[in-house]
């Protein structure tokens, strides 16, 4: 699902069409409307996931970190265990105990940020990714999910020039660059969103992603035309299901006031 920006209410709106859609979310962390391919970088919590826990690996890692807790290496080895295994509330005491012995680690207040952006406490994530953004070796992806969080607090405008800087350091990236353009079509930018996600579905890389593709869809369906959206989304699904999803999108934009309705359907579903 994504949030998108419409109307003079500046009220936030969330479509469930063109499912499933990437939700932008910060790599291993809960979406709440906002896309993480959290995003930004998916990749690395798709990785994490697909790995089955192995419990004694979890206690290996923890001897080893209990003698070294401010080492960066072995906290990360460490929490990427916990995660893996599921423990969320104990790879954030970790992070937090870890970045208190060494507060000047640039990856530990990154991957602290990352960890409570997955605790939903975006607002602490907030301050302790700006913190590590600013630092002189902030990598792209601190960038980018300094982004992500702040696209969930509303700070749109903050979160493109995070994910801005993100490219900057890294360019090309196709998790950042589909986070920039959800961002823009949160933000109301319909026409800037659709450029930079053509951008990155023109590459190679951005061809493999059919969440790409379908977030390009949505944003072409969401100017009125329908016809383009169901050509770029009916490679990824069933001729019926793109039916269904253009038809829906072209009732709800015939509304006088679709952004109101398409929010209490959302409401409901909640």
């Amino acid at each position: 699902m994504i949030a998108v920006k419409m109307g003079p209410t500046g009220s936030i709106v969330k479509l469930a069409l063109f499912l499933p859609l990437a939700a932008m979310v910060l790599a291993g962390c809960k979406t709440t409307g906002s896309s993480s391919l959290l995003g930004g970088n998916s990749s690395s919590s798709s990785a994490e996931a697909s790995q089955a826990p192995d419990v004694r690996a979890v206690a290996k890692w923890g001897q080893r970190w209990e003698k070294s807790p401010g080492d960066p290496k072995l906290t990360v080895g460490y929490v990427t265990q916990l995660r893996r295994l599921g423990a969320h509330d104990k790879a954030l005491s970790v992070l937090q105990d870890a970045t208190k012995t060494n507060p000047r680690s640039t990856t530990l207040q990154g991957e602290l940020g990352k960890q409570l952006a997955t605790a939903g406490k975006n607002q602490e994530a907030s301050v302790v990714l700006q913190r590590a953004a600013a630092a002189s070796d902030a990598t792209w992806q601190i960038h980018s999910r300094k982004g992500v969080v702040l696209d969930r607090l509303g700070r749109h405008k903050d979160a493109q020039a995070a994910y801005r800087m993100a490219l900057q350091k890294s360019p090309g990236q196709i998790s950042t660059m589909n986070n920039l353009g959800l961002s823009q079509a949160q933000d109301g930018q319909l026409k800037q969103a659709e450029g930079t996600l053509r951008r990155a579905y023109a590459t190679p890389a951005g061809r493999k992603h059919s969440r790409l593709r379908q977030n390009l869809a949505l944003v072409v369906g969401l100017q009125g035309r329908f016809e383009e959206a169901k050509t770029i989304v009916k490679a990824d699904l069933p001729p019926q299901q793109v039916e269904q999803n253009i038809a829906y999108l072209r009732q709800m934009l015939s509304q006088p006031d679709p952004w109101k309705k398409l929010s209490k359907l959302d409401k409901k579903k909640t």
